[in-house]
């Protein structure tokens, strides 16, 4: 996993979801590359890492089936997120709170350790993921995690003896 839940996401996780196939946040970078001007919908390009899905309704609808047909007969970026976004009518944005993406906030439930673009000192994509403690300190400089990296690391440890 590539996320950390940090907050209560009970009103995250009981949305209502009558009616539509997902919910999701909006992607960071993809609202600014990905946005279809045509649609007229404003920043509507959802990142596929933290979803609410609606399975009846996706089963519905076979949304599920259509994606795996797209990713099979079309090349893409980001087959996976580029096929939801394209092909999902039925869709609601959550806050960003909800995926996190590009650098934590007060009021973050879920961080989402994505591959970013980064700009300093030079343009190019940055990953770090949450199991990789050296990089999340050294890259990210983040020690809010130290206390569960710690746990995890002395688990990894024990499981390797």
């Amino acid at each position: 996993d590539d996320i950390v839940i940090r907050g209560d996401i009970t009103t995250f996780y009981n949305e209502d979801i009558t009616g539509i196939e997902l919910v999701g946040v909006l992607d960071y970078w993809g609202r600014f590359f990905f946005h279809n001007l045509k649609t007229k919908r404003a920043f509507d390009y959802l990142n596929s890492g933290v979803l609410l899905l609606n399975m009846k309704k996706i089963k519905q609808t076979d949304l599920f089936a259509e994606m795996r047909h797209m990713m099979q007969v079309k090349q893409m970026f980001l087959p996976d997120q580029s096929a939801i976004n394209k092909l999902a009518v039925a869709k609601r944005v959550a806050p960003r709170r909800y995926n996190e993406q590009y650098h934590l906030q007060k009021n973050t439930k879920i961080q989402h350790f994505t591959t970013s673009f980064r700009f300093w000192p030079y343009f190019h994509t940055q990953t770090v993921k949450p199991w990789d403690v050296d990089r999340v300190h050294s890259v990210l400089h983040l020690h809010e995690y130290d206390d569960l990296l710690n746990e995890y690391l002395k688990l990894r440890n024990n499981l390797k003896k």
